[in-house]
């Protein structure tokens, strides 16, 4: 059965503590936090954001925004003592929380600046990866690469690109995620979700025009996803990623639309 989440920012200050409350109380089965925040609080301050987290009846499965964009893991700019030094201190961060995934997108410290060689970029990628599944291998955590669209990042856009890089990792611990937003902005082709599915392990999704929070007008288009992921045995997690300026409404209406696209039992 597919779980639905969110990401939100950590609960460390009452504006956020209220927003994580209030995704429990909507029904959400999960929180998708931020690693570089995370790794920036101190260790009390995570402590106490995980106890919030799961009195709020809630866990961290995932934490996105991996890389911050001066660590640079292509190029010539690109660092393998800064990058070593960075997961030093991310993945116990993250391990604080408990959580199972990290997403790797990290647009900013991934792009390929202008006439470097793609290829020597890819490869970059695949020394990275194949590095940070040791970190991750040690905490029990799976790295979840997510092609960004094309607008947004120059390299590793699809997703059939994203299943290609993890085959060629070859580390069990490095998988795929889907994002339905830079999926549907790239134009992809639903098949390549069946395709992809055997390294396939989270999710995104956010409206396509305007990259908020899913309402009930946008049943039918979230339902692309949902129908594709279905019809794969996923069971993973789909984790909305957008904006809304109404978080309380907006929130528990989207939840309650993914969970019947995901055929789960609606929330009481």
């Amino acid at each position: 059965m597919m779980q639905i989440g969110c990401c939100t920012a950590l609960p460390t200050e009452l504006d956020a503590e209220k927003r994580v409350a209030l995704l429990g109380e909507s029904g959400f089965d999960y929180v998708e936090y931020n690693v570089q925040a995370a790794t920036a609080l101190s260790a009390e301050e995570r402590k106490n954001a995980a106890a919030f987290t799961k009195q709020c009846g809630l866990v961290c499965r995932a934490m996105n925004c991996f890389l911050p964009g001066n660590i640079k893991v292509v190029g010539s700019e690109a660092d393998p003592g800064a990058v070593k030094q960075y997961l030093d201190r991310a993945f116990p961060a993250a391990a604080e929380f408990e959580t199972k995934m990290i997403v790797f997108g990290s647009g900013s410290a991934r792009r390929i600046p202008a006439g470097y060689p793609a290829e020597t970029a890819r490869m970059q990628l695949i020394g990275f990866l194949r590095l940070a599944s040791v970190y991750a291998a040690e905490y029990g955590i799976t790295v979840a690469v997510e092609p960004l669209c094309r607008s947004e990042c120059n390299i590793l856009n699809t997703v059939m690109e994203g299943y290609q890089l993890v085959q060629d990792t070859g580390r069990e611990n490095v998988r795929l995620l889907v994002d339905f937003y830079h999926f549907s902005r790239n134009g992809e082709n639903p098949l390549d979700l069946i395709s992809a599915a055997p390294v396939l392990v989270h999710a995104h999704t956010a409206t396509i025009l305007s990259r908020g929070f899913p309402g009930e007008t946008d049943r039918a288009e979230q339902s692309v996803l949902f129908s594709a992921l279905k019809s794969v045995g996923y069971s993973g997690g789909v984790s909305i990623e957008g904006g809304t300026a109404d978080f309380e409404r907006e929130a528990a209406a989207a939840v309650k639309i993914l969970r019947e696209l995901s055929g789960q039992t609606p929330f009481d």
